[in-house]
């Protein structure tokens, strides 16, 4: 499925005024979806599901846990970088202050170091140019993100030719069936105790 080559492909989630531990604000909204009804396609489930410690937050925050935790023990898939941001600026509907939609400690997940951005809820996102300090925050924590996944790539590859084994020529003359082993003219190995040969050997 694409989702689940996505999620094998990702190596950083950014989140922006995710409100992870739900919002108060959550019952307003679904007040005013009562007004707004005929122009509107939110579900009032979904907003209900964004009330503050609501069962269905906790269970996807208990779900993407384990999904950090399972790829940082995997040996074949790099771990997944997360970073948190919140609104600064309160929300204003009609001249009158709604306030912060998802505060900090909302925002922010165990263990994440929340960064803010000087806009509120729904302008947090928009930036007008690539000079605006939230820009910045951001585009600098996809590079170090990507400098740091390059770093590890070289690194491995760095590894790889360290502890690696040459072959020199190969002769025979027949065909090989059922080979479970290497079959090599002379093996190097840089590392200590590199080269190992279990089994038997032959010299022709």
């Amino acid at each position: 499925m694409a989702s689940t080559n996505l999620v094998k492909r990702t190596i950083g989630v950014v989140f922006l005024g995710t409100p992870f531990e739900g919002s108060s604000k959550a019952k307003w909204v679904s007040m005013a979806l009562k007004i707004l009804d005929c122009i509107s396609t939110t579900q009032k489930e979904d907003i209900k599901d964004l009330e503050e410690r609501s069962a269905k937050l906790i269970s996807i925050n208990t779900a993407f846990q384990k999904f950090l935790k399972a790829r940082d023990r995997s040996e074949s898939r790099e771990f997944v970088e997360v970073a948190c941001f919140f609104e600064e600026y309160a929300m204003y509907m009609g001249g009158k202050k709604i306030g912060v939609i998802v505060p900090k400690e909302s925002a922010c997940l165990p263990g994440i170091d929340p960064q803010s951005i000087q806009a509120n809820h729904v302008d947090m996102c928009k930036f007008e140019d690539e000079d605006r300090e939230g820009y910045k925050r951001i585009s600098q924590k996809l590079s170090q993100w990507i400098s740091d996944l390059d770093s590890r790539s070289n690194g491995s590859a760095e590894d790889n030719q360290k502890h690696s084994v040459r072959m020199g020529d190969v002769t025979f003359k027949d065909k090989i069936d059922n080979n479970q082993g290497v079959v090599m003219g002379h093996a190097y190995g840089t590392a200590t105790k590199g080269v190992k040969i279990t089994g038997s050997s032959t010299t022709v």
